[in-house]
């Protein structure tokens, strides 16, 4: 190991430890006692916890292709194993069983990936009919397709407007989407628009550290009911994919539209912003019956309490030439398919609406 791979890894290492005594203090009192960091050379694991050696291992490979903010999630699931080993005096449970998901819940962190199966029996009903929706929406008959659209939005708002007057206590996830990046494209602001106008989640740019580079990038972080996060992410990961798809059939359509620097952002733009006027036409309509969303305060209590300081990004600007035109009456006429499940490369699957 050279000189400067030396000084990086103690770096890192001195990282973790400085993260991992401050969620110890924030989350456990200081409760725990810090372990024996070391990078772990396994592939297909992201981290690990030894109780009879006291060891706390994250991937070689998680720290050279992640930020911070996934690492430290890594690191507070390794934590609530050692939670259970130490602080629980349990080190013969279960993996991930009960006591887990309690150290789970004091450090902040999801157990694990959730599926249909962990909903409620009312909201799988409500999920498999919207997916049946969702792939009669890409029928060849518009009226069909508009109709099946229109009503797979009203059961979802009316799903959520029952739950809103039902739970006794709302359970509230986030998952960081997308890939990190410096500079906030006009695109990505649209579409994280577009989640927390219409697919019930908060949505915030937040700010970490890639951890080799030391790079300042952001990342997009939803935030809502685990069926509502899941779907958001669907319809992120599916409006990026449709969107390059759009602008490489209009680059064939349009071969000039190639000479122009700012075609491609105008027409991406139109795109989303064709979407979004869809969905506030549909919107519309469910206020006429009187189905109205303002909200969740308990969501919004939520985001305030993980970022109690917050600031609006700035506004970018875009020219409505012909390429945003011909964007625009493109994504007016979008529909999002049914067929859940198939995210982006980096994601896992996560078997929605099966």
């Amino acid at each position: 190991m050279s000189e400067l791979e030396t000084r990086l890894e103690r770096h890192i290492l001195r990282q973790l430890l400085l993260r991992w005594r401050r969620i110890n203090d924030e989350c456990l009192g200081g409760r725990l006692t810090p372990p024996v960091f070391v990078l772990d050379e396994a592939r297909q694991r992201l981290g690990r916890w030894e109780g009879n050696t006291r060891t706390l291992g994250i991937s070689r490979d998680h720290i050279r292709s992640s930020n911070w903010l996934q690492i430290e999630q890594t690191l507070r699931h390794e934590m609530a194993h050692q939670a259970v080993s130490e602080l629980f005096d349990a080190s013969a449970a279960k993996p991930h069983g009960i006591l887990f998901r309690r150290a789970c819940r004091m450090l902040e962190v999801a157990p694990g990936e959730v599926g249909t199966s962990a909903y409620d029996p009312n909201t799988n009903r409500v999920l498999r009919r919207i997916q049946k929706l969702m792939q009669l929406a890409t029928s060849a008959n518009e009226n069909e397709a508009q109709s099946a659209m229109n009503t797979a939005n009203k059961l979802l708002l009316m799903h959520n407007l029952e739950l809103q007057e039902t739970q006794e206590e709302a359970s509230f996830v986030y998952r960081w989407i997308g890939k990190a990046s410096a500079r906030i494209s006009l695109e990505r602001k649209l579409i994280g628009r577009i989640l927390s106008d219409h697919f019930f989640v908060q949505c915030i740019w937040v700010n970490t550290t890639i951890a080799l580079s030391k790079k300042q990038v952001r990342m997009l972080e939803i935030m809502g009911q685990p069926h509502n996060v899941e779907l958001a992410e669907y319809v992120h990961d599916y409006l990026q994919r449709t969107v390059d798809s759009l602008w490489k059939n209009y680059q064939k359509q349009v071969p000039q539209a190639q000479q122009y620097r700012e075609s491609g952002r105008e027409y991406r733009a139109g795109v989303l912003m064709g979407f979004d006027e869809q969905l506030d036409l549909q919107k519309g309509m469910c206020q006429e019956q009187g189905l109205i969303w303002t909200g969740d305060p308990a969501l919004r209590e939520f985001l305030s309490q993980r970022y109690p300081s917050r600031r609006n990004m700035g506004t970018s600007r875009y020219r409505e030439g012909q390429a945003h035109k011909a964007g625009r009456t493109e994504g007016q006429k979008m529909r999002i398919p049914g067929a859940l499940g198939g995210g982006s490369s980096d994601s896992t699957v996560r078997g929605l609406l099966n």
